[in-house]
């Protein structure tokens, strides 16, 4: 009886022993998945950064906007990082541009792509032309969820 049960936890500890080196085999490979990730996420980032022009992201569902840095060149103004939708960004553009502003949230919000150009007022002086693309995200509800999009000066 004793050799049985010697062999039957020396049974269990060979299997465990196994289960603990395919476990820690698939967190090691886990791990090299999250910082391929991570690296990917930080190339993706940089080049972000380094295009000209602004690149935004709107998840109109949860309010949050991500752009990237040259935005604040746009507008001429610092804006917070933490900019939530809806983003009043007519306060920096001229007036008589209103309606083509509204017109392009418009076919966005319907589901179409599209470009608009426009006057952006910096300070009392300097006013810039800038170009806004934007292609609507629609989820499977039928429903645009987000707007990604370029603003180009």
């Amino acid at each position: 009886m004793f050799l049985l049960l010697l062999w039957t936890m020396r049974s269990r500890t060979i299997e465990l022993t196994k289960q603990s080196q395919i476990l820690k085999e698939s967190l090691k490979k886990r791990e090299e998945r999250e910082k391929e990730l991570s690296n990917t996420i930080q190339d993706y980032v940089r080049l972000l950064h380094s295009l000209e022009g602004s690149i935004y992201s709107v998840d109109i569902q949860n309010g949050l906007i991500n752009f990237s840095k040259d935005l604040e060149k746009i507008f001429g103004k610092t804006i917070n990082n933490e900019l939530k939708y809806p983003f009043d960004y007519k306060q920096y553009v001229h007036p008589e541009e209103f309606t083509k502003i509204l017109e392009f949230e418009h076919k966005l919000l319907k589901g179409h792509p599209s470009k608009v150009e426009y006057r952006v007022i910096q300070d009392e002086s300097h006013v810039k032309w800038v170009v806004q693309k934007a292609i609507p995200i629609i989820d499977k509800n039928g429903t645009v969820s987000k707007i990604n999009g370029h603003l180009i000066d």
